[in-house]
């Protein structure tokens, strides 16, 4: 029972919750080595879906049954649809992936072959307006909603980076 720890093939970190290894660890790992937004993006999931939910459980003894248990269950409590599935999905992947690049665990990726729930919806599909029909939006519009429509379009900023947009990230020539 002790001969792998004492071969130095076990971590002892490898007795830690999962919750803590994330806190401690992991997320510290992706703050220094990734972009703010992927950083920004993974502590979003984290404390809206899997931190309570990853408190009880040690990463040695988490399973690939225990990660499509807790899918299920983010889904049917939070009704997310099947890509923040992945996204999360993804993110515990990655936890576990660097556990083993770092030597705290030896053996198989337990979220590999996790299953999503069949039940959770796929992302509806997008409509792109048209360049003439945001320009009859803006023949309609004045002031600052006709600036930040003309923002949006011509500068083809997504929905959430439309939101980061302040007007003191524009010096009248340059939007940074």
């Amino acid at each position: 029972f002790l001969r792998p720890l004492n071969e130095g093939k076990f971590s002892p970190l490898s007795t830690l919750i999962i919750a803590e290894y994330v806190e401690f660890y992991y997320l510290p790992f992706v703050e220094s080595e990734c972009r703010p937004s992927t950083f920004t993006g993974y502590k979003t999931l984290w404390n809206m879906y899997l931190r309570d939910g990853l408190r009880k459980v040690t990463l040695r003894d988490f399973r690939c049954v225990d990660a499509t248990s807790l899918l299920a269950g983010i889904h049917s409590k939070h009704g997310v649809g099947r890509t923040t599935l992945k996204h999360i999905k993804s993110f515990l992947s990655g936890v576990f992936t660097y556990a083993k690049r770092q030597g705290v665990l030896d053996g198989p990726n337990p979220i590999r072959d996790a299953g999503i729930p069949a039940k959770a919806n796929r992302s509806k599909d997008t409509y792109a307006v048209t360049a003439d029909e945001v320009l009859v939006m803006l023949d309609a519009l004045t002031g600052k909603a006709k600036a930040a429509v003309a923002l949006a379009f011509f500068a083809g900023l997504r929905p959430g980076e439309c939101r980061g947009a302040r007007w003191e990230h524009y010096d009248g020539k340059r939007l940074m």
